[in-house]
């Protein structure tokens, strides 16, 4: 007995009525092994195939049943067909098909397997097996149409209760619920019983082909109150014990079953990823006129009328809010949809054989035909996340069209971001000021612009007016990208000292606080060979630091750093936090500009103020450019003439700017332009 043979009966062994015959060997053979990652664009799907004695391929129509179709004298026959499409190039069929088992579900109330009316119930099972003959085998017809009856046996179980506990299987919160409201299960077993001639074996047409064909009866249909006048009635199981295909000689290489999650043998192949499934039949009314809906963010059009637009962006459609399926079905009328906060407006696409009404949060929305059975919706504006209201689905979309309605819940996530808290320019040092009130911070900052000072009206605790911040430190720019006075974020660390990270939020896109543990903090700095600015600046020299962890922590400390001199070329850095937004699939990033310089008047960079630090203030004031000169890169430059050099705040180097620095060495402390950072 197969694996899928003892699975089945370990299920119904209480169920007298159940025979089930199934074939299930896993296969081993390596030259197989990479049939999932074969040509894509496969479907399956379970289609009408007309009412009667024989089942109609080529134009059945829609089934369309109603309460005038039902006749329990003599109950209406009709026919449900398993294709699939694109298998030419697939293994699986062009070796030939071995074996096929299948399975379905179904409301006895609705629908029941064929029975001809005339045979007792103990003959019933025949009948429903010589119908299946009837449909399916031919020793005549064409073998990629028929299975060949001197080569193949069916064998089928008409009717078993339903067995929640199949392995791995779609829909299983729906079986559950179906076991409870009493439905019932069918099996359809096709083996291979000769020597040769097996189906499909060097299929050429890429068209699509009929697995099986099942006859049903009409049994009832919903009354015209039901609130769902189109209910699914009859649906195909798909499960590793449901729904597989063996090929070859002996139906074992290569052997695929249908699992909705993850493959328990290795060596098998997983029908789901081998076809899309476009869903189950409807049978009452016109409610199947959908066949598919997607979102879509059209592409923008450039400026340039020669450059290339940029292509639609499509989101597909998830059956629950996991996100885990995306793929449309007919049966399902719930869906949900999430994208990225960029995505500002978004239209929806809607494959359907008559014209569909859309409403978003219950206003209507235009819709005009783009192709054939093509519709879209005009744009419309979409709300972002907010959490109070259906889990972050806030947006609304109902498609209608055939009787049918779809709901589709839309949630555009919010633009994940660190926040940096405020550094110690002269910007910073107000906007945290405790003792300047919130209304007056931008007048404080306006002052401050006016004069590149301080205004006394608005002074920082700890803080001079008497500091005068040359934007020639900065090349005369007043841009805050550039004069970093101006950046609110904005550190300035001095040499032969660690810092403190000022500290910072993170928001993911969902609105939820990231841990701190969670961001990444990287900051590479250019270590000197020497006491000496006046260099060439080479990769090898940079030293790179990363830390996370608690915000608290020392970003970096002089003790980090390699090279000969562990100082480092005074300049404008980079401190780049980062995290990795899980429900965007992507690395968030901010930036915090930190400005490296000696301590005001170490103009040798020896790490002390002493009498050796006037030499390069009275060579430059010579034009000698003994500490930094012009091969040196304009940033370092500016900082060191305008924030080291100028000890006394004048904007000009004189030997007025050595005072200071002779006051220092008689322990008179110099002022400075920025203070370390403290929170």
């Amino acid at each position: 007995m197969n694996k899928i043979l003892k699975s089945l009966v370990s299920g119904f062994t209480s169920l007298s009525m159940c025979a089930v015959c199934m074939i299930s060997i896993p296969a081993t053979a390596d030259e197989y092994e990479n049939i999932e990652t074969q040509a894509t664009n496969r479907t399956l799907s379970v289609d009408f195939m007309g009412r009667g004695s024989t089942p109609n391929d080529a134009s059945p129509g829609k089934a369309g049943f109603s309460k005038d179709d039902v006749n329990l004298t003599n109950p209406l026959e009709f026919w449900v067909g398993i294709g699939v499409e694109n298998v030419n190039d697939l293994p699986l069929f062009t070796d030939g098909v071995y074996s096929l088992d299948v399975a379905f579900e179904y409301n006895p109330n609705y629908v029941k397997p064929y029975w001809d009316k005339t045979t007792a119930s103990s003959t019933a099972e025949q009948s429903w097996n010589d119908e299946l003959v009837k449909g399916n085998l031919s020793s005549t017809g064409d073998s990629s149409a028929w299975w060949d009856d001197t080569q193949y046996e069916i064998t089928s179980v008409r009717e078993c209760d339903i067995d929640t506990a199949l392995n791995d299987r779609e829909n299983s919160t729906e079986a559950a619920q179906r076991a409870l409201d009493g439905w019932k299960m069918c099996y359809v077993g096709v083996v291979f019983k000769g020597n040769s001639l097996l189906r499909f074996k060097d299929l050429a047409s890429n068209s699509k082909q009929y697995l099986l064909k099942l006859p049903f009866v009409l049994l009832s249909a919903p009354d015209e109150t039901a609130a769902d006048q189109n209910p699914t009635v009859l649906s195909m199981v798909r499960g590793g014990d449901t729904f597989a295909i063996g090929s070859g000689s002996d139906g074992t290489n290569p052997y695929a079953s249908w699992f909705a999650t993850t493959h328990p043998a290795p060596d098998d192949t997983n029908l789901k990823n081998l076809f899309d499934f476009s869903g189950d039949i409807s049978l009452f009314g016109t409610n199947d006129a959908i066949d598919n809906i997607v979102a879509v963010k059209p592409g923008e059009t450039p400026s340039d009328p020669g450059a290339t637009p940029s292509p639609d962006t499509t989101y597909y459609l998830s059956s629950d809010k996991t996100l885990q399926e995306d793929k449309f079905k007919a049966e399902t009328k719930t869906y949900y949809v999430s994208v990225p906060n960029e995505t500002e407006q978004i239209r929806m696409d809607v494959s359907s054989s008559e014209k569909p009404t859309v409403t978003v949060n219950s206003a209507s929305v235009n819709v005009t035909a783009s192709d054939a059975k093509k519709y879209s919706s005009d744009l419309f504006d979409l709300a972002e996340l907010d959490k109070t209201v259906n889990d972050g689905y806030n947006n609304t979309v109902t498609i209608t069209a055939g009787g049918t309605t779809y709901t589709v819940y839309i949630r555009r996530l919010l633009k994940p971001k660190i926040t940096l808290n405020y550094g110690n320019s002269p910007y910073g040092e107000i906007m945290k000021a405790s003792n300047i009130a919130d209304s007056d911070k931008q007048k404080a900052k306006d002052a401050f612009d006016a004069n590149n000072k301080y205004d006394a009206n608005y002074l920082p605790n700890g803080k001079s007016t008497k500091v005068y911040y040359s934007s020639n430190a900065w090349g005369g720019s007043t841009d805050p990208k550039i004069n970093l006075d101006r950046d609110e974020t904005a550190l300035f660390a001095f040499e032969y000292k660690g810092f403190e990270d000022p500290g910072f939020d993170a928001i993911d896109s969902l609105g939820n606080v990231v841990k701190k543990s969670d961001v990444t903090r990287t900051i590479s700095v250019c270590v000197l060979p020497a006491l000496d600015m006046k260099v060439t600046i080479i990769p090898s020299m940079f030293n790179t630091y990363s830390v996370d962890g608690d915000e608290t922590h020392d970003v970096f400390t002089n003790a980090n750093l390699t090279g000969s001199s562990k100082a480092i070329q005074p300049d404008i850095y980079k401190l780049e936090y980062s995290y990795t937004d899980n429900n965007l699939n992507e690395v968030v990033t901010e930036t915090r500009n930190v400005v490296i310089l000696p301590a005001l008047g170490d103009v040798n960079l020896d790490n002390q103020i002493s009498v050796g630090d006037m030499v390069p203030i009275k060579n430059y004031t010579a034009n000698v450019f003994s500490a930094v000169d012009s091969t040196v890169k304009k940033e370092t430059y500016n900082l060191v003439v305008y924030r080291v050099m100028d000890t006394n705040f004048d904007a000009t180097i004189s030997v007025g700017d050595m005072v200071p620095i002779k006051n220092s060495t008689a322990n008179i402390k110099l002022d400075s332009y920025y203070y370390p950072f403290t929170k």
